[in-house]
């Protein structure tokens, strides 16, 4: 009887295990979701609506779901009035949410930040595409990655666990 709940709590987290592998990378294209909806709300706040940058990435921040933290966080830093850009501001708040970016991503997150509230409207405009096509391409990759990764995860947990319980019986 102790084997078999043991063997049993084996397997248990052995399929957590692979579940939570998985669900990692599903969220990572989720977060790159978020992120480009957050930099279309800030293109059209920008650019047709003509607000100032701190009200623009605010309403980004709410738009953006999972990658609110490097929204909220450039505005926060911009609100501040350190004297620092847009730019700035917008790298600052990068490298404080960098553990939730690859380096690809945060390479195209980074291209938002070249004239961001310096520059004209159009000029920002073209640096948002840029970098929401970046993003997009980073998301195909993430996207191809947790649908061959994922389910490789899953079924990792499952025959994991079962090995285990084979080898301790």
């Amino acid at each position: 009887m102790i084997v078999l709940t043991g063997g049993m709590l084996i397997l248990i987290a052995c399929v957590r295990a692979g579940r939570y592998a998985a669900a990692l990378l599903r969220e990572r294209c989720r977060r790159l979701l978020d992120a480009d909806a957050g930099l279309l709300a800030l293109s059209r706040e920008t650019g047709y609506l003509a607000v100032p940058l701190a009200d623009g990435l605010a309403t980004a921040a709410q738009e953006a779901g999972r990658a609110a933290a490097l929204f909220q966080t450039a505005q926060d830093t911009l609100r501040r009035g350190d004297g620092i850009s847009g730019g700035e501001a917008w790298m600052y708040a990068l490298q404080q949410t960098a553990q939730l970016w690859t380096d690809n991503e945060a390479a195209a997150l980074s291209a938002v930040a070249a004239g961001l509230g310096a520059a004209d409207a159009e000029t920002q405009k073209k640096h948002l595409v840029l970098a929401r096509q970046r993003l997009a391409a980073c998301y195909r990759v993430a996207a191809d990655a947790e649908a061959r990764y994922g389910k490789l995860w899953r079924s990792m947990g499952w025959a994991g666990g079962a090995v285990l319980i084979l080898l301790l019986i």
